[in-house]
This record gives C-alpha cells, sequence and structure tokens, in this order.
C-alpha cells in the first residue's frame, strides 16, 4: 500500500471512531456512569441487570448564541447586579490578597488572631449552607403536608437520606398517592392528646385599651430602645387589627410587652402596685409547656426574649437562665443560629429573627458569666452576622432600607456595640475561666499574654465606640446618655473581669500591684458613671447596672480588707453602690439581692463605732500605661449627700449575726467565713 493510500485509511478509521458514538443503556444513564454500548454492557452483566435501551435519550438544548446570552446578560436587572455583587467581592478578595502578601503575619499568635476576629463577622464555607438543601429535600419527600422537620446539620440522619434519595431515585409509579399510602401510619405526625390545638386552653385576659397603649409605650421608650426586639410600628399596627386574638404567639408576645412595660409605667398612671400588675401578665403566658410541642416561630424566640429580660430584672438569675437556654434550643430548631446566605434584601422578619438570636446569646453570655457556667451556644458554632444598624421605626419602609441616613445616628448602634463587647466577655470565660481542657484545647497555656491580648482589644473596643454613644457627664444635651453610660459601665465591668481571674482559684491568689490598681481603679470609675447617671437621671434605672455595680463593689471591699490605698474613698463608693443599686429596688426588685450582701459586706469592714462614710469628692484618677479608661474615670461628682445614707453603719434584718452572709441568689447557700463552698468548684 503506497503511503498516500495508507494515510487515507488511517484518515478513515479516525473519523469513523469520532463519528461513532455508543448510546449508555438505561441503567448505566440512570447511575450516571461510563457504558460501552453493547447489547449487554459489561456493568449489566456484572451485576446480573437486564440490559435495555428502552428509554428515550435526552435531547441536547441548542446553546443560545453567545451575542444573545451576552445581550442577555446586559439587560437583565438580576443579572446586572449579580455582575456587580461578584466584582465588589473579587475586589475584596484582591484587596486581601495584597494585605495578606504586604504584612507579615507569621508571628501572630492563635490567641491574637482569635481576638482580632471577635468583631468580625464569621466567613462562610460553601458546605455551610447544605442545611438548606436538606429542607428542600424534604419537601420533595412529604407525602402530604407534614409538620416542619426543624433545622437539619450536616451530621444528621436527614443528610444520609437526602443522599439515599439522590443516589437511588423514586420510581415514577411510587410518587403518585395511592390508597394504601394515605391509609398507612404515619408516626411522625402528633397524636390527638398532644396537639395544642385540641386542648381547652384558658381564655387570655388584656389591659383595656388605653392601658395597653401605655403599657406599650414604657416597653418601647425604656427597654426596646436598649434591645431592639420588635419594630413599633409593626407592632402597634397587629394591636389595632387586634391579631392578638387571633394568634397565639403574638398574644404572648402582648403580654410579656406589657409586663416590662408594667415595671415602668409612670406613677401618675399606676394605680396599684406594679410587680402584681406584671404577674398578672406573666403569669399568663406559657413558655415551656405545650408550646413545646410545636414548631417555633419568631413569636415564640422574641416571648422568650422578653421573659428573660423580665425575670433578669426581677427574680432569680439561675430561671433567666434556664429560660435562655429553652430560647436558644428553639432558636437553633428553625436554624436562626445559621447565616441563610440571602441573596436578596432581608426582609423585616428575617431581620427580627437575627436580632432575637443575638439578644438571647447575650443574654446567654451576661448569665453564664455571673453564675459561673459555660455558655449554652458556643461563638464556634454559628454564623450569622451582626444586625443591621438602621432605625426601623422610621426608615425600614423607606426606598434604601438597609441604609441608615448620613449623620443619623442609629439607636441600633448600642445594641450592635454591646453585642461586640460581649463577644470579648465570652473569650474571656473561655481563656481565662475555663477549665484546664478547655483553655489547653485552645491553646492558652500561659494567663499572662492572653490578658495583655484581651486588654488590646477591649482597648481597641473602646476606641471604637460611636461619638453618639461616647460618656460625657458634662454634656447636657447628650443624645443618648442613657446608652452610654451602660456602655461606660459594661466596659469597666470587663476590665475587672480580664484582670480578677486569680481570684477564682483556690486559695485565692494575691493580685499583683499593676492588677490591683486596674481593678480598683475600673471599679471606681464605673461606681461615679452609675452614681452620676442616677443623679441626672433617677426615673430611669441604668441598664445593664446590676452586676458592674455589685462587682464593683466586692472588688473595693476587697481592698478595704487588704487595707489598701484610699480606704476612706473605697468606703464611701461602696455605699454609693449600695444606695444606686437602692434607688434601682423599686422596678427592679433583683437589686434587692445585691444590696443585702454588699450591706453585710460593708458591715464586716466597718467599725461598729464607726461614723459614716462621707460623700468622695470628684477624683481624678489616671488610668495605667496602655489602658483606655482614663478618658471615663476622670468623671467629677458633685458633693450631694445621697437620700437613703444614714447616720448609722447599715445593719441587715437578719439575726443570725454578722459572720453569716446571706447567699447572693435565691437556692444558694449561706456564706461563713472559712468555710469551703460548692460553688467555689466551679472555678477550679
Amino acid at each position: 500500500m503506497s503511503f498516500t493510500g495508507e494515510l487515507e485509511f488511517v484518515y478513515e478509521d479516525v473519523f469513523s471512531l469520532k463519528k461513532q458514538r455508543h448510546r449508555a443503556c438505561d441503567m448505566c444513564r440512570r447511575m450516571k456512569r461510563r457504558c460501552d454500548g453493547k447489547i449487554s454492557c459489561d456493568h449489566c452483566v456484572k451485576y446480573d441487570v437486564v440490559c435495555t435501551y428502552a428509554e428515550p435519550a435526552p435531547r441536547l438544548r441548542a446553546r443560545a448564541p453567545q451575542s444573545n446570552r451576552d445581550k442577555k446578560l446586559l439587560f437583565d436587572p438580576k443579572d446586572q447586579e449579580l455582575v456587580k455583587n461578584l466584582k465588589q467581592r473579587l475586589k475584596s478578595a484582591e484587596a486581601a490578597l495584597r494585605q495578606i502578601k504586604n504584612g507579615d503575619t507569621g508571628n501572630k499568635s492563635v490567641i491574637d488572631l482569635a481576638i482580632n476576629r471577635l468583631t468580625r463577622p464569621s466567613h462562610l464555607h460553601p458546605g455551610d449552607t447544605d442545611f438548606a438543601d436538606i429542607t428542600d429535600s424534604f419537601r420533595s419527600l412529604s407525602l402530604s403536608a407534614p409538620a416542619d422537620q426543624g433545622f437539619q446539620g450536616k451530621s444528621s440522619a436527614a443528610m444520609l437520606v437526602k443522599l439515599a434519595v439522590s443516589v437511588k431515585p423514586c420510581p415514577s409509579d411510587l410518587r403518585k398517592p395511592s390508597q394504601t399510602q394515605s391509609t398507612a401510619p404515619r408516626p411522625w405526625t402528633l397524636k390527638p392528646w398532644e396537639s395544642p390545638s385540641v386542648m381547652p386552653q384558658p381564655p387570655l385576659v388584656f389591659p383595656k385599651d388605653h392601658l395597653m397603649a401605655s403599657l406599650a409605650s414604657a416597653y418601647f421608650s425604656n427597654v426596646n430602645l436598649f434591645l431592639p426586639l420588635l419594630q413599633r410600628p409593626t407592632f402597634l399596627a397587629s394591636i389595632q387589627r387586634q391579631f392578638h386574638l387571633r394568634h397565639s404567639g403574638f398574644a404572648s408576645v402582648l403580654l410579656l410587652v406589657c409586663t416590662l412595660g408594667s415595671l415602668y409605667l409612670p406613677d401618675d398612671v399606676l394605680t396599684g402596685d406594679r410587680h402584681e400588675l406584671a404577674r398578672q401578665w406573666y403569669d399568663q403566658v406559657e413558655l415551656c409547656g405545650q408550646s413545646l410541642q410545636q414548631q417555633p416561630t419568631l413569636y415564640d424566640l422574641q416571648a422568650y426574649c422578653l421573659a428573660a429580660q423580665y425575670l433578669y430584672l426581677t427574680s432569680n438569675p439561675r430561671f433567666c437562665w434556664s429560660i435562655v437556654g429553652f430560647g436558644l434550643r428553639l432558636a437553633e430548631d428553625i436554624g436562626a443560629h445559621r447565616h441563610k446566605n440571602w441573596t436578596t434584601m432581608l426582609t423585616a422578619e428575617e431581620e427580627l429573627e437575627k436580632r432575637a438570636m443575638w439578644m438571647l446569646l447575650m443574654f446567654d453570655t451576661q448569665l453564664s458569666c455571673a453564675l459561673g457556667r459555660p455558655r449554652t451556644v458556643n461563638q464556634r458554632d454559628m454564623d450569622i452576622v451582626f444586625p443591621e444598624e438602621r432605625d426601623d421605626d422610621e426608615y425600614w419602609e423607606a426606598c434604601d432600607p438597609e441604609r441608615q441616613p448620613v449623620g443619623r445616628p442609629s439607636k441600633i448602634s448600642y445594641f450592635v456595640t454591646a453585642l461586640s463587647l460581649s463577644r470579648i466577655v465570652q473569650f474571656t470565660m473561655s481563656t481565662l475561666y475555663g477549665t484546664a481542657m478547655e483553655q489547653r484545647a485552645i491553646g492558652v497555656f500561659d494567663h499572662k499574654p492572653v490578658t495583655a491580648e484581651l486588654d488590646a482589644a477591649l482597648n481597641k473596643w473602646f476606641t471604637q465606640i460611636p461619638e453618639h454613644l461616647a460618656w460625657d457627664p458634662d454634656d447636657p444635651d447628650a443624645p443618648l446618655p442613657d446608652h452610654a453610660a451602660s456602655l461606660a459601665c459594661f466596659y469597666h465591668f470587663t476590665r475587672i473581669l480580664i484582670h480578677r481571674h486569680k481570684l477564682s482559684s483556690v486559695p485565692i491568689a494575691p493580685l499583683d500591684p499593676p492588677t490591683r490598681t486596674i481593678c480598683m481603679r475600673a471599679a471606681r470609675a464605673c461606681i461615679r458613671i452609675a452614681d452620676a447617671h442616677r443623679r441626672a437621671r433617677p426615673e430611669h434605672p441604668l441598664m445593664f447596672s446590676q452586676g458592674p455595680m455589685f462587682t464593683a463593689g466586692v472588688m473595693l471591699t476587697l481592698n478595704l480588707v487588704d487595707n489598701g490605698e484610699d480606704a476612706a474613698l473605697d468606703l464611701a463608693l461602696l455605699q454609693t453602690a449600695i444606695d444606686v443599686l437602692e434607688s434601682q429596688k423599686q422596678r427592679w426588685p433583683s437589686s434587692g439581692f445585691f444590696v443585702t450582701i454588699l450591706e453585710r459586706l460593708l458591715s464586716t469592714v466597718t467599725p461598729p463605732d464607726a461614723p459614716p462614710p462621707a460623700d468622695y469628692a470628684p477624683v481624678v484618677a489616671e488610668e495605667p500605661a496602655g489602658s483606655a479608661g482614663g478618658a471615663i474615670s476622670q468623671i467629677p461628682v458633685p458633693l450631694v449627700p445621697s437620700p437613703s445614707r444614714t447616720g448609722q453603719a447599715p445593719q441587715s434584718s437578719d439575726s443570725r449575726g454578722p459572720g453569716i452572709i446571706p447567699p447572693t441568689f435565691v437556692g444558694d447557700e449561706e456564706i461563713l467565713p472559712g468555710r469551703f463552698h460548692r460553688f467555689a468548684y466551679l472555678s477550679i
């Protein structure tokens, strides 16, 4: 054969191979595997399956010309917005890569990197949104209209069911409902005796219209400004439509709003005891009963947030801690702790759900810190971002509701700023107060560098406080004085928490002089701020000040016991802390627990024949180098006598002697000198 003929033979052979395309059999096409196209393919012979070619081959849709697709991309508004967002994300990624390339992060410790990420939102991983696919797959599996199965994570059995459904498709004849399927038992449905809808419920009693309006106004003016759980226009519109008479979830929220509003109801409107009035509404709400048998809703999360606020101010922190735990479990059931990967503008319900979740997390942090217990939800188990900083009362329904008008400070900024500080408290509890096993797991072997890093993170947080939330006692026209004073007290409390971890060991380790100085200055500044706020706004108790005031008072007591410096000043400030907490008892009965303890501690450090503590003079204290507390601790306070101060040392009504300290919380043990208590084990 000539070379030309041989070339033609090879060309024809190759051309015929390219033209010949074997069709896959029905089974190989279902399993999406390569088939040799024989009458009985190798896979079917291997698995002893009948090899058929009965199903029609799928038709390939002709692709549109490139020019048409480009035109559609250019003229479709949704695609244009998508391209714009992708370009912005690409620019952000390139900027981050350049920053990493130019900066040297090799010497940063794990603790340093973790602290720097405290105020940053979590980054999403593509696998983090698989739970949304699981929810969609369960909808396709339902034979009728079953109840929502709730949040299902990666390790759940639902993921295995989804995998089984995707690998082995359901035959077409099984997708059609039959008589057998309609009569088959369904164990996943609620039994008749378990359904709350058929159980008789006592009729709810609501306030009169004029009283309901006053209670709602008191709540939004005193509570919702700090903890923006509800959107006022929507809430009031629902009341006008009498939605509480048709929906039990909203009815519970309304009753709890009336409960909190009773604590702040003005005296000219109040006709009886405010706490009896509050209990009248609170006792009608059922939280941990039949409501747990239903799929949680946004109203359930809001109800647990409101109940936690009420119990925090009026009752035992243990009860509040349990309620918060229930609320967090319900929030996890509906996936409120996970980022939903929204591609469109957030709705009002989605934003309120996010606020409720963050509110429960903040309560969990504060109560776990106060009780010395581990948190219910770990920060690493959630990836939601902070709430949007916009005033929903005025700008929610605006043309661009995701943006706050320029030059108009947002009232939501307080909540977001407090959340950032709460995350520092969370990390402090894990690194300095956690168990030895937990500290080793996160790489903490020496507390000294961790304390320095936490101090630096707290200083950075202080420098980033919005201008309208900075505490300035000399500014009578401050836009939000209550919010600023609350953040300032919370800031000094966190400073004490970072540096007093040595006192949690058994036996107690002595504080070194620099640490003692930092703790004492922060305690004095905290009490000065709360007292200045009380004198300026006596009708507005300082939100979240009970724990900081009590901690500051105990620290001053320790300084008096050790015969520290400025004993006269600390004695006067300790009495001032008692006076501030005493002034809160009218609206917040839980402050009485702290008053009783501080009064008994004051009696142990004050001689029986000692004169009453004098009013403290304004002291300008310089914070140590590297601390951000100097700007807040320089607070002049006028020499005005406290109204509750008497001419004798405070005496407790308990007749069992000054050596016995009553429990801080209901159900705790009495504190005897030299006695080792069960709560000491919490710090080992």
